[in-house]
C-alpha cells in the first residue's frame, strides 16, 4: 500500500516518512484517532515504505518484491492480529490466520471498514469480536522467528483494546523486550482502553480526522453513482470520518428500501418511552420490550455498541439543535426533521444523565451482559429522562 493511495494526512505521512529516513523508527507504535479515518492503510504504508529496497522520500517504490508483496498483503514477514469470533470445535480456539483469507479480502476491497463490517463479513452469529487468548502463542512464535525478506519482521494489530489478558500479556512482554528488528504497531479508535503498561511504551502517533472535501473524494470513490448532493451533505456531517459518511450513504439506501435504520431504532425508543412517561400508555411498555428484543435478535454485539454510539449522537446534535445555529448541526434530513419537534426533551436537565447511561450500556455491552436487559433497562431510564424539563434539576 502506497502513502499516495490515501487520502488526506499530507503533514503526517511526512513525519512518517522523515522517521524511516532519519532511522528513527521505534519498535513499537500507536496509531490512534477517530473510527474511519485510515489508520489502518496509514500503518500498512508505513510498514511497506520502512521494508522497500528502493524507497524516495516521497513514498515506496512499488516495484521491489517487498513492495509488490506489500500490495497483495502477502509478504512472509508482515503479520496482522485482529478481534474474530471463535469457532472452534473440539475445545480447540480460533486464532486470526483462520480468518486471513477474509480479512486480506476485505483489505484490499473494502479501504474503509470498522468492526461492525468485519464482524458481518466473518459470521452470521451475534457474537463479539475478541483478540483472543490463544494468539498469543501465535504472536510470540511469529515474532521469535528471523525475518525472511525484509529487514524488519511487521506486526499490525488492530483493535488492541479487543485483547483478552493473556494476549495483552504477552505483548506487553514482547513491547518491553521486542527481537531486533521488529516493528509492532497497534491501531486504535478507543486507546484508553488498552493496557496502561502497553500504552506508556508505545510511540504514540495521533491521526487526525479527515477534512469534508476528503470525505467527499473518498465517497465519490466509494459511491461513483451516488447522487453528489446527497454526497456532499454526507461529507458535512460525518465530521471528518469516512466510516461514518459510508455508512451515512447505505443508511439513506436502506431507507429507500424501506429497510429499518438506526434512526428507526431512535425514534421508536423516545417515543414509545415519552408514551409511557406522560400518557401512562402501558402497551408502549410491552413494545419497549420488544424493541429491545428486536436489537438483541439482529445485531451482532459490535453493532449493538455501533447504535448506542449514534444515539449518543443523535443526542448531543439534538442538544445542540436547542441553539438555532444550523451550522453547529451534522444531521441529515430525516434526523434534522425528527429533531425539529424532539430536541426540547434533551435539555441541560438530562443530557448529561443520559450520555452517563449510554457510556455505562456501552460498558455492560463490552462486558457480555446480556443485552436484551442492557437496552431494556436503557429504555426504562429514558422514560423519566423525558418527563425532566429545563426548571426541574431533580
Amino acid at each position: 500500500m502506497l502513502f499516495r493511495d490515501i487520502i488526506g494526512h499530507e503533514a503526517l505521512k511526512e513525519r512518517l516518512r522523515r522517521t524511516v529516513l532519519e532511522n528513527r523508527v521505534a519498535h513499537a507504535q500507536l496509531f490512534y484517532g477517530a473510527e474511519g479515518v485510515g489508520k489502518l492503510r496509514l500503518a500498512i504504508a508505513y510498514a511497506q515504505y520502512v521494508c522497500c529496497e528502493h524507497r524516495t522520500e516521497n513514498d515506496s517504490c512499488g516495484q521491489c518484491p517487498n513492495c509488490l508483496q506489500f500490495q497483495r498483503l502477502e509478504h512472509p514477514d508482515l503479520h496482522f492480529v485482529y478481534p474474530i469470533v471463535n469457532q472452534g470445535q473440539s475445545g480447540k480456539s480460533s486464532v486470526c490466520d483462520d480468518f486471513a483469507d477474509s480479512f486480506r479480502k476485505m483489505l484490499l476491497e473494502d479501504k474503509y471498514f470498522g468492526l461492525q463490517e468485519w464482524g458481518s463479513e466473518i459470521s452470521k452469529e451475534q457474537k463479539h469480536l475478541t483478540i483472543l487468548s490463544a494468539e498469543a502463542a501465535q504472536i510470540a512464535h511469529k515474532m521469535s522467528l528471523k525475518s525472511y525478506q525484509a529487514d524488519y519482521k511487521t506486526l499490525i494489530i488492530w483493535a488492541p483494546e479487543r485483547m483478552e489478558t493473556a494476549t495483552a500479556n504477552k505483548l506487553l512482554k514482547l513491547v518491553e523486550e521486542p527481537p531486533e528488528k521488529t516493528l509492532i504497531i497497534l491501531v486504535s479508535d478507543h486507546e484508553k482502553q488498552i493496557l496502561g503498561t502497553i500504552l506508556s511504551r508505545s510511540q504514540p502517533v495521533h491521526v487526525n480526522n479527515l477534512e469534508q472535501e476528503e470525505v467527499l473524494s473518498i465517497l465519490r470513490e466509494v459511491f461513483p453513482d451516488g447522487d453528489e448532493e446527497t454526497l456532499s451533505r454526507i461529507a458535512h456531517q460525518a465530521q471528518g470520518s469516512a466510516m461514518n459518511a459510508i455508512r451515512a450513504v447505505r443508511a439513506v439506501e436502506h431507507r429507500q428500501q424501506n429497510d429499518k435504520t438506526e434512526l428507526d431504532y431512535f425514534i421508536d425508543l423516545m417515543r414509545k418511552a415519552w408514551l409511557i412517561g406522560n400518557k401512562r400508555d402501558y402497551e408502549a411498555l410491552r413494545a419497549l420490550k420488544v424493541w429491545a428484543e428486536d436489537i438483541t435478535k439482529n445485531f451482532s454485539r459490535d453493532r449493538q455498541i455501533d447504535l448506542i454510539y449514534y444515539f449518543q449522537k443523535q443526542v448531543r446534535e439534538n442538544f445542540i439543535y436547542n441553539l438555532k445555529n444550523p451550522q453547529l448541526n451534522y444531521m441529515d434530513v430525516s434526523e434534522e426533521r425528527f429533531a425539529d419537534k424532539f430536541s426540547p426533551f434533551v435539555n441541560t436537565a438530562n443530557v448529561e444523565l443520559i450520555n452517563q447511561e449510554l457510556d455505562l450500556a456501552v460498558k455492560h455491552l463490552n462486558q457480555n451482559v446480556n443485552s436484551g436487559m442492557v437496552f431494556f433497562d436503557l429504555a426504562l431510564h429514558f422514560i423519566l429522562f423525558l418527563k425532566m424539563k429545563e426548571d426541574n434539576k431533580n
